[in-house]
């Protein structure tokens, strides 16, 4: 847990700001642990927020060390969101939730098992959908990012609409088309349903089983065969592993 000072000087300026999530860092240099707060620059600051990834950058080119990301929730309990909680993973420390209404503190440590972190979320598009799955995967397991190409949900229904981001997507962060012959785990699969577009992603785990988030379902693992095999137009590997 934070130590007392900090957690009281966090406390005080969240009460200041009741109506919106503030965030901040614990750093630590020489001089020891300390509180940095920051702007909240989400769109939606009251209910969401975002850290600048300047100030990240800027406030580790002064040598300091990110100790935890800290945040608040104006009027809903401590408990993280499941946003919280895949982002905790994704920056692979620790987080702290400092509820302003009830006036407690949780603790979200991150999860560095991909499955496990995915397993069981529900579906957001553009949040924590079957992009989101590619995502994590690829940052957990090869440490490699994937930006994501914001689109309009349903755009794979559209005949008007002549492009696939997720394909463009892909292939523009240097994935390349496998044969099914050579499928292994990490290999991302692209498939079509009963749409325009092959508009749908999913990650094969090896041992005849993919990861995949479809729309209105949670997340989880599913036997590659039968109809999901036939739903597949492409198998996708990254270039730094072939």
């Amino acid at each position: 847990m934070i130590d007392k000072k900090i957690r009281e000087q966090i406390e005080e300026e969240a009460k200041a700001s009741p109506d919106e999530e503030i965030c901040g860092l614990v750093i630590s240099d020489e001089k020891g642990a300390s509180w940095k707060a920051l702007k909240n620059v989400h769109a939606k600051p009251k209910s969401d927020f975002k850290i600048s990834p300047e100030e990240l950058v800027r406030i580790r080119q002064e040598g300091f060390e990110i100790l935890a990301v800290v945040h608040t929730h104006p009027s809903s309990s401590a408990k993280p969101s499941g946003l919280d909680i895949r982002n905790c993973a994704l920056s692979k420390i620790p987080w702290f939730i400092y509820s302003v209404r009830f006036n407690n503190w949780s603790e979200v440590l991150p999860e560095s098992n991909v499955e496990k972190l995915i397993i069981g979320r529900p579906f957001e598009y553009n949040v924590t959908d079957c992009f989101s799955v590619v995502q994590d995967f690829y940052y957990l397991e090869y440490g490699i990012f994937l930006e994501r190409a914001e689109s309009d949900y349903g755009w794979w229904s559209k005949t008007t609409n002549k492009t696939n981001p997720l394909l463009d997507n892909l292939v523009g962060y240097g994935f390349e088309e496998i044969a099914e012959r050579d499928m292994q785990k990490g290999d991302v699969l692209l498939m079509k349903f009963a749409t325009q577009k092959a508009g749908h992603l999913a990650v094969f785990l090896g041992g005849g089983m993919i990861l995949q988030h479809l729309d209105k379902r949670l997340a989880n693992r599913y036997y590659y065969g039968g109809y999901w095999r036939r739903c597949v137009t492409k198998i996708l590997r990254h270039k730094t592993r072939i």
